[in-house]
C-alpha cells in the first residue's frame, strides 16, 4: 500500500468507475444514503461530477422529474429495493432516463442480477460494476464498518448464532476495505486463553475465509506494487475488551470536542450533504462546515482545541490582510486583474462566512469546555485516575480522590453522561466500588437505575464491579501502563516519548481501488 490517504484511495476508486460514463453526455447521480455518505466521506465534491457531466445529485428514494436524453448514474449499496427502483425508472411506459451507469459499492447477490435479467432492464444499462468499498474511511488511516450497535450485539445482547451472522457481516466489510486497499495481510488476532472462542479469534478465521474466496475469484489479487519488497501487512485483531478506558476519556482535539459538546447536522449544500453546526452571531444564526471537505476546518480538526483558535485568529489576520491589499491594488489594476478579482469573489465570501462562523463558534465551544461543562475538573481528575498520579508526580491520596471524585457527580454543571463517564472509570481505575457506595453516589449524582445499568454491563467485559484488580498480572488492561497508553492515545499525545512519566496535560494548552469487479451486462 502506498502511503496515499484511505479517502484518496477511494475517492479515486470511485472516480476512476465514473470515467466510464462518455464524455460530454448530460448525466444525473442517483445515491443512497449509504453511498452518500461514502461520497462524502472521501471528499468528492459537486464541483467533481461535473466534471463528468453529472447536472444534479438526488437519492434513489426522491420523487424524480423524467430526463429521457440524460444517463442515469446509480451510485447504490446493493439491496432489493436498489435493484427494483433502477427497474421501474426504465419501464418502458414511463422510462425516465435513456441509459444507466449502475455502480454498487458491493458485489450484486446472483438472485438480484436474475431480477435484472428477468426485468429487461439490462438492455437499457451500459455498464453494471461491482465495487469493495463497503466501509467508511473517517480519517486518512481510520475507516469504520459502521455497525453501531456491535458492541452491545457482540458482548452479550444477542444468541451466539446471532453473534456469528454480525461477526461474517463485518468480516466481509474488511475484505471490501482490504480490497480497496490492494492488501492480502497476515492475519493475527488476540486470545487470552489461546482457544479459537475470543470473538477477536472468530472474526480471524471468519476475515480468512473472506479473502481466500476473494482470492478464487480473482487470482490476480493482490496487484504488482512498488511496495511489494517490504511483504505483506500485518493485520491485528483485538476487541473492546482489551481497553475500557480510551473511549471514557474526553479528548481535547478541536474536531472531538466538536462532535462531543454540540450537535452536528448534515445540510444540503450544492448538491453535496454537508456536516454542519449552527452557530449564534452577531448576525444571526449561521452555519459552520465542520467536515473534512472544508479546507480551513480539515487543517485545524485534530489540533488540541486552543491551538485551532490560534490557528483560526491567524487565518482571520491573514484573510484580512490579503483583502486589504487585494482593495489597495484595485484602484491601478488592469482589466485582466480586475477580472481574476471578480471571478475569486465567491470563493472568498464563502471564506469569510467560514471565519466569520468559526470564531462566533470558537467562543462557544471554549465557554462550553472552561465552564458549562467543567471539563477543566473532569480532564484532570481523569487524568489521575489513569496515570495513577497527581501532576507532581506523587501518588494520589486516595481520600482526596474520591472528595474531587464525589464534587464532580454532584455538581449540576456537570451533564448526565459525563456523570456516567466518569462513574465507569472510577469503577475501572480505582480498586473496586462496592455496590452501597456506587447506590449512594448514584442517588447524589441523580443517576436514575436504567442509567447505573451501565456499570453493571462491565461485567459483559469481563470485569466485576466491586472487585479488586491485579493490576501486577502483565496482560491485565487494568496496569498503570495500559491505562497511561489510554491517556496518550485518547489525548493525541502517543507519539511523544516519555522519559519518566506521563506530564500534566492543562487545558491552557498541551505541555506534554477501488478492487473492482466487472461482469455480466456491461454492454
Amino acid at each position: 500500500m502506498s502511503s496515499s490517504s484511505l479517502k484518496d484511495i477511494l475517492r479515486k476508486a470511485i472516480f476512476e468507475q465514473f470515467r466510464k460514463v462518455p464524455s460530454g453526455s448530460t448525466s444525473i447521480l442517483i445515491t443512497d444514503t449509504r453511498s452518500e455518505r461514502l461520497l462524502l466521506d472521501s471528499k468528492c465534491t459537486f464541483e467533481e461530477f461535473q466534471g463528468f457531466g453529472i447536472r444534479e445529485v438526488t437519492t434513489l428514494i426522491t420523487r424524480r422529474a423524467a430526463f429521457p436524453t440524460w444517463n442515469a448514474v446509480y451510485f447504490l449499496t446493493p439491496t432489493p429495493e436498489a435493484v427494483q427502483r433502477i427497474i421501474e425508472d426504465f419501464d418502458r411506459r414511463n422510462r425516465l432516463y435513456e441509459t444507466a451507469y449502475v455502480f454498487f459499492t458491493t458485489p450484486l447477490p446472483d438472485y438480484l442480477f436474475e431480477d435484472f435479467q428477468n426485468s429487461g432492464v439490462l438492455e437499457f444499462i451500459r455498464e453494471l460494476i461491482e465495487m469493495e468499498i463497503d466501509f467508511i474511511p473517517m480519517e486518512a488511516r481510520v475507516f469504520m464498518v459502521d455497525y453501531e450497535e456491535a458492541t452491545q450485539e457482540l458482548f452479550g445482547f444477542a444468541t451466539d448464532s446471532e453473534v456469528d451472522v454480525l461477526i461474517g457481516g463485518i468480516a466481509k466489510k474488511l475484505r471490501s476495505a482490504l480490497a480497496t486497499l490492494n492488501e492480502q495481510p497476515y492475519i493475527r488476532y488476540h486470545s487470552p486463553d489461546g482457544s479459537m472462542e475470543s470473538l477477536s479469534a472468530r472474526l480471524a478465521t471468519s476475515l480468512h475465509k473472506e479473502m481466500l474466496d476473494l482470492k478464487k475469484f480473482d487470482p490476480n489479487f493482490p496487484k504488482p506494487t512498488p511496495y511489494d519488497f517490504n511483504g505483506p501487512a500485518t493485520l491485528l485483531i483485538v476487541d473492546r475488551s482489551i481497553d475500557l478506558i480510551s473511549p471514557l476519556l474526553h479528548t481535547l482535539s478541536y474536531q472531538s470536542l466538536v462532535h462531543d459538546l454540540f450537535e452536528v447536522e448534515e445540510e444540503d449544500i450544492n448538491g453535496m450533504k454537508r456536516l454542519v453546526v449552527e452557530v449564534d452571531t452577531q448576525k444571526g444564526i449561521k452555519k459552520a462546515l465542520v467536515d473534512g471537505i472544508d479546507e480551513l476546518y480539515n487543517s485545524i480538526r485534530h489540533l488540541f482545541f486552543i491551538d485551532a483558535f490560534d490557528s483560526v485568529k491567524q487565518s482571520v489576520r491573514e484573510f484580512i490582510k490579503a483583502t486589504s491589499l487585494a482593495a489597495k491594488l484595485s484602484g491601478s489594476a488592469g482589466v485582466e486583474t480586475l477580472k481574476n478579482a471578480i471571478i475569486n469573489l465567491p470563493e472568498m465570501l464563502k471564506k469569510k462566512d467560514q471565519l466569520d462562523a468559526l470564531i462566533s463558534f470558537n467562543a462557544q465551544l471554549n465557554n462550553a469546555v472552561m465552564v458549562d461543562r467543567s471539563l477543566n475538573e473532569l480532564c484532570e481528575l481523569e487524568q489521575v485516575l489513569c496515570v495513577g498520579e497527581t501532576p507532581d508526580g506523587d501518588d494520589p491520596d486516595p481520600k482526596a480522590l474520591w472528595v474531587a471524585f464525589e464534587e464532580l457527580m454532584e455538581n449540576d454543571d456537570v451533564l448526565l453522561d459525563d456523570k456516567i463517564r466518569l462513574l465507569l472509570l472510577y469503577t475501572l481505575t480505582v480498586d473496586g466500588l462496592d455496590d452501597e457506595d456506587r447506590q449512594s453516589l448514584a442517588e447524589g449524582a441523580s443517576i436514575t437505575i436504567e442509567d447505573l445499568a451501565a456499570v453493571d454491563g462491565l461485567r459483559h467485559f469481563g470485569v466485576t464491579p466491586g472487585e479488586k484488580r491485579d493490576v501486577k498480572k502483565p496482560d491485565s488492561p487494568f496496569t498503570i501502563q495500559a491505562r497511561k497508553l489510554a491517556l496518550e492515545v485518547s489525548r493525541g499525545t502517543g507519539g511523544r516519548r516519555r522519559k519518566q512519566r506521563v506530564q500534566h496535560f492543562e487545558l491552557s494548552g498541551p505541555r506534554v481501488s477501488g478492487r473492482r469487479r466487472q461482469q455480466r451486462g456491461g454492454g
